[in-house]
């Protein structure tokens, strides 16, 4: 029988993952995992089992916060952020697979946490100060195997934290993925119904934590397009929203387009360490290229075609020829009525 861990070794020790918040308990809970778990899965959202044992913690927040002030942890110094569907999965892969730093790849417990912010319409959360909050859940992602740098990549769900982050921990380096708008919405078409309730459901996120315009919203909804043509606007307030949130505050970051990462990603590897103050190894990235972009990011035992995502592009493009085109005529007079 296994003695149960002191508080302030799970807080410390990177084998216990920060992987949720109990709202009715006050608590954050802690998983047992390992750096192997960590580094393989695509994702810390649970879509994968993270855990390495049964072993779970739950430490009230007062007292996580209290425990925190005694531990030396480093801040967080490097986020990857994103819009939806962009290619962020694969620079986080070549990222890690190019230097000795371990990157946390979209942790559910910011996810909660940007839901639980959001219905809160932005005020204090119920766990006392919220810089506090903010701050001490980053940290947790500072904790790594051997002391090697960390990255975080959160979902993108989780970008409506941004202000909230940046103003607990001003510190941060970021780099930022994004897209063209139609390639944004041909992913979605490309991804049917789970990609495109997914999008509708972050909408109602944005929309929630005030960070989407509910009035161009409304408009479309009374506006009698065809259900294609309205799903394509409202993928468009969609994309404006998250692209708008990003540069509205971190203006300056470096951006990036997945086309970018499939011509040159040995440039955009280099330019991602500058910007993030990691240190790319030349042999390591060499090597990560050749393997990590054969194969698809969110699922790596698959070959990733992109031949076969082109062809489908403009398969897509040609069956929705003349929504996109009534797409493009709203779009500018959108464009017109906002300038």
């Amino acid at each position: 029988m296994t003695s149960k861990p002191n508080y302030e070794d799970v807080l410390a020790e990177p084998k216990w993952l920060l992987t949720g918040i109990d709202n009715e308990l006050r608590s954050f809970v802690f998983t047992e995992t390992n750096e192997t778990r960590v580094r393989q899965l695509p994702f810390l959202d649970g879509r994968d089992e993270i855990a390495t044992t049964r072993n779970q913690v739950s430490i009230p927040v007062r007292q996580a916060f209290e425990i925190n002030k005694t531990l030396s942890m480093p801040r967080t110094g490097a986020i990857i952020l994103h819009t939806s569907f962009c290619g962020s999965t694969l620079l986080a892969n070549l990222v890690q697979a190019s230097t000795n730093v371990l990157v946390y790849r979209e942790p559910q417990i910011l996810v909660d946490l940007a839901t639980l912010t959001a219905k809160n319409n932005g005020l204090d959360l119920p766990y006392g100060n919220s810089d506090k909050l903010y701050q001490f859940v980053a940290r947790q992602f500072s904790k790594s195997w051997s002391s090697v740098p960390t990255v975080i990549k959160p979902s993108n769900w989780a970008n409506t934290l941004l202000p909230h982050h940046i103003a607990a921990n001003p510190d941060c380096k970021y780099v930022i993925m994004t897209m063209p708008e139609e390639d944004f919405l041909l992913a979605n078409l490309r991804g049917g119904k789970p990609r495109l309730n997914y999008s509708l459901n972050l909408l109602n996120h944005y929309l929630q934590a005030g960070m989407a315009c509910r009035s161009d919203v409304l408009e479309i909804e009374r506006g009698g397009y065809s259900p294609v043509g309205r799903l394509l606007r409202l993928l468009t307030v969609l994309h404006r929203a998250q692209d708008n949130l990003l540069e509205r505050n971190i203006p300056n970051a470096a951006r990036f387009h997945l086309s970018q990462i499939q011509r040159s990603p040995d440039k955009v590897l280099e330019e991602t360490g500058y910007a993030l103050g990691l240190k790319i190894d030349p042999a390591l990235a060499a090597r990560a290229i050749q393997s990590v972009m054969r194969r698809n990011s969110k699922a790596i035992q698959e070959s990733y075609d992109l031949n076969s995502e082109k062809v489908e592009n403009v398969r897509l493009r040609r069956e929705f020829d003349a929504e996109f085109r009534q797409l493009e005529d709203w779009s500018d007079d959108s464009a017109s009525e906002t300038a």
